[in-house]
């Protein structure tokens, strides 16, 4: 079996082989990401016919059925995780709850295969740690937000602080979500989570995770989704309009320490903003305190509120 394990990882094999490469993802058939160590741009796309369809629902079967994985992505589990041959992680997800773009709309693929480290390969320098300098100083927690509302929006965008938009039915949530996102640079790797595919992404390195509320066929949940993205390594993460189902999970990312974090939220201010957030915690996990919880998703998050009058819509607080 190990046999037929090797010969069907061989087309990736020979990417995530090379000495160069930190980790390869897949997003959609026929192309590979390559992670490049220590080197910008970080990600370089690859087109190779060799992965269809086909030899991904094969890859994912045999590997399955190698390490004797629970497996099934129409009504059992839809991802993998596994060790491969030379200590390469794999994670991987295959069916309706993924997809590159609208070509996807029966099913897609999203896998990433990080390489082994070799022993001796870092230091204290490799993290910028030098005898008689400071730390370097990254995402820092204190700052000062601009007094002009354009500039302040845009100071948030591009220092990747956490950012709920907040508004009541119809007030323009989705168009300025979709706006945030085209702000962002081309070369970032972005993953949303939506119930149902709404969201527009231009950057090539992207990848859409579909969970509906009420067209749930398999075992994919939204704590197996926190697992995959933190594998996933994206340098965005857009989330859908909060809701009861997935107030927990989006929470939970946020306090993995991922930046450029976007979701939204129907409520008609700043504050209420917050305190709805708090309450669709606090539905699905009551082992916080409610006062606790208010403090640090303050601490968290940016509010972007919305409003509108008759055909007029218009960004009435940034806090």
């Amino acid at each position: 079996m190990s046999i037929v394990l090797n010969e069907i990882l061989k087309p990736l094999h020979k990417w995530y082989s090379l000495p160069w490469i930190e980790e390869i993802a897949v997003n959609n058939t026929h192309s590979v990401w390559l992670r490049l160590r220590n080197m910008n741009p970080q990600w370089v796309e690859q087109k190779d016919p060799k992965l269809t369809t086909k030899y991904f629902q094969d890859l994912f079967h045999i590997i399955s059925s190698f390490y004797q994985l629970s497996f099934n992505p129409q009504s059992g589990f839809p991802m993998i995780y596994a060790t491969l041959p030379g200590e390469h992680r794999f994670s991987g997800i295959i069916g309706k709850n993924v997809m590159f773009d609208s070509k996807d709309s029966k099913g897609g693929v999203a896998l990433v295969i990080r390489t082994a480290t070799k022993a001796g390969g870092y230091d204290l320098g490799s993290y910028h740690v030098e005898e008689g300098q400071p730390l370097k100083q990254i995402n820092k927690t204190e700052y000062d937000l601009p007094d002009d509302a354009f500039r302040k929006i845009q100071f948030l965008i591009q220092s990747g602080k956490p950012i709920i938009i907040s508004g009541a039915t119809a007030t323009g949530k989705t168009s300025l979500l979709n706006y945030i996102i085209s702000q962002l640079k081309s070369s970032m790797r972005i993953i949303t989570v939506e119930d149902t595919h709404e969201l527009s992404v231009p950057q090539k390195n992207h990848i859409h995770f579909i969970l509906s509320r009420t067209q749930a066929t398999n075992k994919f949940s939204y704590q197996h989704l926190i697992d995959l993205i933190v594998r996933f390594s994206p340098n965005a993460i857009i989330g859908s309009e909060i809701s009861m189902q997935n107030a927990s999970a989006l929470w939970s990312i946020v306090n993995t320490g991922h930046s450029h974090f976007y979701t939204t939220i129907h409520a008609e201010s700043v504050q209420g903003a917050y305190k709805t957030l708090v309450d669709r915690i606090l539905e699905t996990s009551d082992h916080y305190s409610q006062l606790d919880l208010l403090e640090d998703v303050k601490k968290k998050f940016h509010v972007i509120q919305l409003s509108a009058d008759g055909g007029i819509r218009a960004i009435t607080a940034v806090e």
